[in-house]
């Protein structure tokens, strides 16, 4: 599989599942991005949201330290 994001690290093999609730809006926002970035799996869409939110949380916490 060809990395479609520029930085991204090798993904783990192992996965876990989780069910996530979101509203309408939040839906529609990570539809939005999912097909703006060519990514076809829905569930590789959100992995990527999540890992792009965690390294800018981790950014913003060392930008105050």
């Amino acid at each position: 599989m060809e990395e479609q994001f520029e930085g991204s690290r090798e993904r783990s093999k192992q996965r876990h599942c989780l069910v996530v609730a979101l509203s309408d809006e939040q839906y529609a926002a990570a539809e939005a991005w999912r097909s703006a970035n060519g990514i076809e799996d829905p569930s590789e869409a959100l992995g990527e949201l999540v890992r792009l939110g965690l390294l800018s949380e981790i950014a913003r916490i060392y930008r105050h330290v």
